[in-house]
């Protein structure tokens, strides 16, 4: 053991630390690191790289003061020594030190060197880290999962297991397969100030410019996240012309524009990353730069005047009627214009579908465009004028008070949000910009506003935050759906072994029978909410639908008050329909879930009926000849009024409090019939009640199929070895495997499976191997079984996995895939099915 103080190096003797060496190079007591290579002890410090060899010290520099700052210095594997420092990344050449350059360089400071046993180089920065494999370098960040920004000096570690620990300015992390997928994350852009001359437009928002004011400086700022050095800029200015512009990389943050023409421009920019991500279009405002004084319409005109008024002069005694009659001429021109411009004012106050309207000092209503008058819910201006903007139609006390505050303080309101509650009930989101006229003493005398509705704004951004909760359930049901499946695989499993062993008249066996079917009930309740969750089709079968009303109606009868009335009429001998059984049953229990909380505490009834009929054709509803299953479900709730019934299937669209109810029920069940070519018609009266009315198409003779079944499940006694590493799983399968005849051998851990079978190959007929494991997945240990023996037959199970599509395992040499939980006969067949083609 080494170990160094101001300079002096000790070595552990005999329990003691002996004083070996001086260090004369470093005075400044800065020596980091000692690492031992070939018999030589390195040194690194701020000063440069030294080695004590045969008591003679040598010193090693770069060739500038970044490249003389060590942290770290590491031997690889082909025998090249390498050297990190503050300015990057260098090796040891003779007594110099040279930058590394070969295939890749890194110029941010290295804090420490590894390379694993896959003889990948690793680099900690103070960016995070970077990897070499040899053809790639790849760098880590905090985005990738690493803990912090910035590795910690001589903070990373490889264990036996192969992985590089390291330690950052926010914690420890370790190295993931998952940091190779770094999630894309564009550039942020902005525009940090757009000067015209010494005057920034940003700020004082001055958009008409004068003729000289034709250089323009724009400052941008941008983050990268990733490459900060190779970011890619494009940018134009509209009005001068179409095509972009592309600086790469960046070198300063700044474009100028010099003797602009005069016109109306807008500057556009975009930055893209190394990763070919590019950011949104940021905009400036929309800017003008006049034409000079001599070139305006107005100097024409004055001109023109002036040199009339001097001809007028000169022949004023000769042509008075002229002059007169030319005089009367320029006057009517005049006015004629006066009232064509006043005329194109009200036409664009008259047509513009933002909201105009002028109001007192104390916001009182004085005149209110059309567009106003249908969006305040107004049908004549007079009723308008009787009411006061922010007493009658703002919503929030607060928002009252900040725009008063405003308009008094500033003068004007720019872009303020404003809820306002128009004369027919309904919120009307809007931006108000407005401004104050003054008299000559500075006295408000009236307030002018221009108000844009942007309510379907507000409830686009309101639908898409209930759409991103219904992605993040998405994620929480496929989490769980594995360790759920696995705990039913269980259930099941036992239960399929106890019916067996029991008489079927007993008590006991309906009671066993009655968990089986729950848990069946189950798998396919978490089918659902995967299929929901990932947008995929539910599986669709002929399917009796009066045996699923019957089983819901004793799920509601246990939920709903007794002061509720359950009434059922079903006729016998429905046919059977092509759905899938969960989502019929999640119709029925939202039906009638729906009709409950309609009736509430109170005391009521509610009456389900299910019968066969064939309806007329039915243009409204788009029924077709035919025989219909109908279900129909009456309440004696409050009922609905016009306005609400036209809105219940709509998604998100409740009548409960906030926290209370999702607005998914209604809009599910719709989504479900109409998926199986069904329909449903909804009717209501106010405090009468509703009632619902489903149309399922009854399924053709050809889509229903007996399915035979047979007391015996088939069994075998070949040798299988049994992999999962959920021990009650694993020993359930054991026990109905075992049962039929097979000889099984259990593993727990994938590994040890995998040494198990390199023992003697040729020991097991049949390998069943669940896909997540820890260690290793079922796919990875399916490879290395088939790298030894490619005839093997292989079964893989999983209660839930993305990555896993059934069409690509036989690619992969796997024989068989079955989804936990399954039965016993499931599990059965799919073995005889498999050994039979291996035979064959």
């Amino acid at each position: 053991m080494w170990c160094v103080e101001s300079g002096d190096l000790f070595k552990l003797e005999n329990d003691q630390f002996v004083k070996i060496y001086n260090f004369e190079f470093d005075t400044s007591d800065a020596i980091r690191k000692l690492v031992i290579i070939d018999d030589r002890l390195f040194a690194c410090s701020s000063k440069g790289l030294a080695y004590y060899e045969d008591g003679v010290e040598k010193l090693v520099q770069g060739p500038d003061p970044a490249a003389m700052n060590l942290y770290n210095v590491f031997k690889r594997s082909n025998g090249q020594i390498l050297c990190g420092t503050l300015g990057g990344l260098y090796y040891l050449s003779g007594d110099s030190l040279v930058k590394f350059d070969e295939l890749f360089h890194i110029d941010s400071p290295v804090y420490f060197i590894l390379e694993d046993k896959d003889e990948r180089l690793w680099f900690g920065t103070d960016r995070g880290v970077s990897r070499w494999n040899g053809s790639t370098l790849k760098h880590f960040s905090h985005l990738h999962g690493l803990a912090g920004h910035e590795t910690n000096r001589s903070a990373g570690y490889l264990d036996s297991k192969n992985t590089v620990w390291i330690g950052t300015d926010h914690g420890i992390s370790n190295y993931q397969p998952k940091y190779d997928s770094k999630p894309p994350v564009a550039p942020r852009l902005e525009l940090t100030r757009v000067h015209v001359d010494s005057l920034d437009i940003l700020e004082t928002h001055q958009l008409n410019l004068e003729a000289g004011q034709n250089n323009i400086h724009i400052h941008v700022r941008c983050i990268a996240f990733t490459d900060e050095k190779n970011i890619k800029i494009s940018y134009k200015l509209d009005g001068a012309g179409e095509n972009w512009q592309v600086e790469s990389p960046l070198l300063k943050p700044e474009i100028q524009y010099t003797n602009i023409a005069p016109g109306k421009y807008r500057f556009q920019i975009r930055a893209e990353n190394v990763d070919g991500i590019q950011s949104e279009i940021v905009y400036s405002p929309y800017f003008r730069i006049n034409l000079p004084l001599y070139k305006q319409a107005w100097f024409y005109a004055l001109v023109a005047i002036l040199f009339t008024s001097f001809v007028f002069l000169i022949y004023l005694q000769n042509s008075r009627r002229k002059q007169a009659e030319l005089l009367k001429l320029l006057v009517d021109e005049r006015t004629a214009e006066l009232a064509s411009t006043e005329q194109k004012l009200q036409e664009m106050f008259n047509q513009s579908r933002d909201i105009i309207f002028i109001c007192s000092a104390k916001w009182d209503f004085l005149d209110i465009n059309p567009a106003g008058l249908d969006i305040f819910g107004f049908e004549v201006k007079e009723k308008i004028f009787k009411k006061n903007f922010l007493l009658h139609l703002v919503e929030n006390e607060s928002e009252r008070d900040k725009l008063r505050a405003n308009i008094v303080q500033n003068g004007y309101i720019q872009n303020a949000d404003v809820i306002v509650n128009s004369n027919s009930g309904s919120k009307v989101y809007l931006i108000l910009s407005a401004y104050a006229v003054k008299d000559d003493n500075g006295e408000m005398t009236e307030i002018r506003c221009i108000l844009k509705d942007v309510t379907e704004r507000q409830q686009l951004t309101e639908q898409l935050g209930r759409a991103k909760r219904m992605e993040s359930i998405g994620v929480l049901a496929g989490g769980i759906a594995h360790d759920f499946n696995n705990i039913l695989s269980v259930i099941i499993g036992y239960a399929d072994i106890s019916l067996a062993e029991v008489a079927k008249e007993s008590m006991l066996y309906k009671n066993i029978k009655a968990i089986n079917d729950a848990a069946f009930r189950a798998k396919d309740l978490v089918r659902q909410i995967l299929s929901f969750s990932r947008k995929k089709a539910d599986e669709i079968k002929p399917v009796k639908v009066d045996s699923i009303v019957k089983e819901a109606l004793k799920f509601l009868r246990s939920s709903i008050p007794s002061s509720i009335e359950l009434i059922s009429n079903i006729d016998k001998n429905i046919p059977h329909v092509l759905a899938n059984p969960s989502q019929i049953h999640q119709v029925i229990m939202n039906l009638g879930t729906n009709a409950y909380q309609a009736i509430g505490e109170h005391v009521g009834k509610i009456h389900i009926e299910l019968s066969c009929v064939e309806p007329s054709w039915d243009q409204n509803f788009n029924l077709k000849d035919g025989q219909y299953v109908m279900l129909k479900i009456k309440d004696s709730g409050n009922g609905m009024d016009p306005i609400t019934l036209d809105k219940i299937f709509d998604p998100f669209f409740t009548t409960k409090p906030v926290g209370k109810g999702t607005g998914l029920g209604l809009s599910a069940v719709h989504g479900i019939i109409h998926s199986i070519g069904g329909t449903i018609q909804v009717t209501s009266e106010i405090n009468v009640g509703s009632t619902f009315h489903v149309y399922l198409p009854v399924a053709k003779a050809e889509d229903i199929e007996e399915i035979a079944i047979t007391n015996n499940i088939p069994g075998g006694n070949e040798r299988i070895l049994l992999v999962d590493d959920e021990v009650s799983v694993a020993k359930v399968v054991k026990q109905i495997l075992s049962r039929l005849g097979y000889t099984v051998s259990v593993e727990h851990n994938s590994r040890e499976a995998l040494e198990h079978f390199k023992n003697d190959p040729f020991q097991y007929d049949l390998i069943i191997t669940d896909q997540i494991m820890p260690e290793m997945t079922g796919l990875q240990l399916t490879k290395d079984i088939l790298t030894i023996r490619p005839d093997m037959p292989i079964i893989l199970t999983s209660g839930y996995s993305e990555k896993i599509d059934p069409d690509e395992l036989r690619t992969l040499g796997i024989k068989g895939y079955i989804i936990k939980p399954a039965t016993a006969r499931e599990i059965a067949e799919l073995i005889r099915q498999v050994m039979i083609k291996e035979i064959t």
